[in-house]
């Protein structure tokens, strides 16, 4: 979130749309559990702020770090935000799931093969249901948010391997 966001968001007199995890703090370290090193839980997410007008929120997961470019961990969409304010993104949560980076429709947890990379955890309030089937790529998913982003927000994890 860019300092810009959050002033116009104050002189708007509106919440700033935002994406927490109460396991860590934003360029904090992702904890072991959500990670293949640890039993590879699916972490759960807060999105507040949630900007009027918002129909549905995508959630996406990514590694820029990544040796061939930028990897999917998790590609959700479609999350129903319609008059909602605040959402717990969570196993619980009804969504549509679209492939991660080895073509699974799931989440997978940080394992860099080497040094420390960061993770974006990116949220987008959308003012449309998205036209696209499970399973489908990420860039299909950003294909199809084009034009109907209200807000975005982003929170970045840290990990390194400790075991080699």
């Amino acid at each position: 979130m860019t300092l810009l966001t959050v002033l116009l968001a104050a002189l708007m007199n509106s919440p700033v749309f935002t994406v927490t995890r109460n396991a860590f703090e934003n360029n904090g370290n992702i904890p072991l559990q959500y990670t293949c090193e640890g039993a590879n839980e699916t972490p759960s997410f807060t999105v507040s702020g949630i900007p009027a007008g918002t129909i549905t929120i995508a959630f996406i997961i990514e590694d820029p770090d990544a040796a061939k470019g930028i990897y999917s961990h998790w590609v959700l969409f479609n999350i129903d935000a319609n008059g909602k304010t605040e959402i717990i993104i969570d196993n619980s949560t009804p969504w549509i799931k679209g492939a991660n980076g080895k073509g699974e429709n799931n989440y997978t947890g940080p394992c860099p093969p080497s040094g420390k990379h960061q993770y974006r955890f990116k949220a987008f309030a959308l003012d449309a249901l998205l036209d696209v089937k499970e399973g489908a790529l990420k860039s299909d998913v950003e294909g199809a948010m084009n034009r109907h982003i209200l807000a975005q927000a982003e929170l970045v994890g840290m990990y390194e391997k400790t075991k080699r």
